[in-house]
């Protein structure tokens, strides 16, 4: 038993708001310390010590790990706390009971603050390195949801909370410490409740569609494509969900008035199709990859209309749905190619020919500029010689080495290109390099080179490689890519 002088005078806090008994230990009382929680015997339920909101109760040291060699991961207990709050999140704050509790919001505000994470600057680098080949958010109109967040204390916001934590996540380059992977306890844990959220009335709020797509673009580009292919599907569900009747959409499409304004919802649209089509055709083993299912009527019709000419312009919304719409042909081509009809199959062909054609003639003669669209194309390309043609040597038709060799050069030539971009530019620049059209080229090089017998030449292959090491400084995904090459070269010695 513990002697008087070691027995604060009272009960703590924590026993006094929740009416149970306290045993008065100094410095923690027992129930305190087994919930890792803050004990304080001078607090009073009207002033309450803390610089996290009210409820939450836990010390800094306990939300997050702080690491030297890279950013804030989440400690067990902030694991805990945010999954037990966004089931949650579609409770009736107005319940007495709930206000013992931290919501989600005040919880990732809290994290936040314990990571030393200035929000301005997170919003400020995504839009640096994302926003031109992802443009699902509006800038200024997030500057502003922040602010009312961090401005107003009885504000609640979890969908907004849970974006920002996602747009921090997204842009965390990978840590090079062999310990710490990229399948953090905070992206585990944000996908969980994006999970969460999604089953809830959130699932109608287009913040959550978007948290979605950043959580999918990260797993993609770090390896990680079950997690992204998983999280792309209720993606999808959570679109239709928010979309129009398809009777409505077959009037619309009849409409040739003015050309619609573009929607939040038609560039998360847009945003579905085209990591969809990279998932795919970044994919190199030599069967077609599948992609998440979209129904490609339903989904054309969904988004607004663009016109081949906004490839070309400078309207980063039309020109990102008119890249959606290519990604879309391109996925309808793959459809008709492994088809048991010898017809389709011939005009796929054809079509998915036509389609380089009128891309690549757009460069002039100059190098091959990467966008989503020529890079998607040739990725196209190579699945479909790779289809036909399982191994190419000397035997083979000149035909059919010339057509390969055709497109090997179309690669290599804009790996060139890009390679040389990304060694010189890194990663922060507002309009290159393209994220999700290095993913295709990168997927095509690789079919290309299990396409010869001897594989890739050793000026090529050196060239490959120094681009994924590069690649692999800001997106794991390239260390898989240079792996599918090691596992290549040792199955051939």
């Amino acid at each position: 038993m513990a002697s008087p002088d070691q027995l604060a005078q009272g009960s703590c806090f924590n026993c006094r708001r929740q009416k149970q008994r306290c045993d008065r230990l100094l410095p923690r009382c027992s129930r305190c310390a087994s919930k890792r929680i803050t004990c304080d015997y001078k607090a009073t339920p009207s002033s309450q010590p803390s610089i996290f909101s009210p409820g939450t109760q836990v010390e800094p040291v306990e939300l997050v790990h702080l690491r030297d060699s890279c950013s804030f991961d989440l400690s067990p207990l902030a694991e805990r706390y945010l999954v037990w709050a966004a089931c949650a999140s579609d409770s009736d704050r107005d319940d007495e009971s709930s206000h013992s509790q931290p919501t989600l919001s005040s919880l990732i505000q809290d994290i936040f603050t314990a990571g030393g994470v200035d929000l301005r600057t997170t919003i400020e680098t995504y839009f640096s390195i994302a926003h031109n080949w992802l443009p699902i958010l509006d800038k200024e109109q997030l500057y502003f949801d922040t602010s009312h967040l961090l401005g107003r204390p009885d504000y609640q916001n979890d969908v907004l909370a849970l974006l920002l934590l996602c747009i921090y996540i997204f842009i965390q380059p990978p840590c090079q410490h062999p310990n710490h992977s990229v399948k953090t306890a905070l992206y585990r844990t944000a996908s969980r409740m994006f999970f969460l959220l999604q089953l809830s009335s959130h699932g109608s709020d287009i913040g959550l569609l978007q948290s979605g797509l950043l959580l999918v673009t990260y797993g993609l580009g770090h390896g990680l494509s079950k997690d992204a292919y998983g999280t792309l599907s209720v993606c999808t569900s959570l679109a239709q969900q928010l979309s129009p009747a398809e009777s409505k959409l077959d009037e619309c499409s009849q409409d040739k008035g003015p050309r619609p304004e573009i929607t939040k919802l038609d560039l998360c649209w847009s945003g579905i199709i085209l990591l969809d089509s990279t998932i795919t055709l970044s994919h190199f083993e030599p069967r077609i990859p599948q992609f998440v299912g979209l129904n490609r009527r339903f989904v054309g019709l969904s988004i607004g209309e663009a016109e081949e000419e906004d490839l070309y312009g400078d309207d980063l919304s039309r020109k990102f749905l008119a890249r959606a719409q290519v990604a879309l042909r391109i996925g309808k081509i793959l459809d008709a190619v492994v088809s048991s009809d010898p017809m389709q199959r011939e005009e796929a062909e054809t079509d998915l020919h036509k389609l380089v054609s009128s891309l690549i003639s757009r460069t002039q003669g100059k190098s091959f500029p990467l966008c989503e669209t020529v890079a998607m194309a040739l990725s196209a390309l190579a699945i479909l010689y790779s289809l036909q043609n399982p191994k190419i040597s000397a035997y083979s038709s000149p035909e059919t080495r010339s057509a390969v060799q055709c497109v090997h050069n179309m690669i290599f030539d804009t790996f060139h290109t890009e390679g040389e971009i990304l060694r010189s530019r890194g990663w922060s620049n507002t309009s290159r390099p393209c994220f999700l059209g290095i993913c295709c080229l990168q997927g095509a090089a690789i079919r290309v080179d299990r396409l010869y017998v001897d594989g890739l030449t050793s000026e090529h292959l050196e060239e490959l490689r120094c681009t994924l090491e590069a690649f692999s400084t800001r997106w794991k995904l390239g260390e898989s890519f240079t792996q599918a090459l090691n596992n290549r070269r040792d199955s051939v010695k």
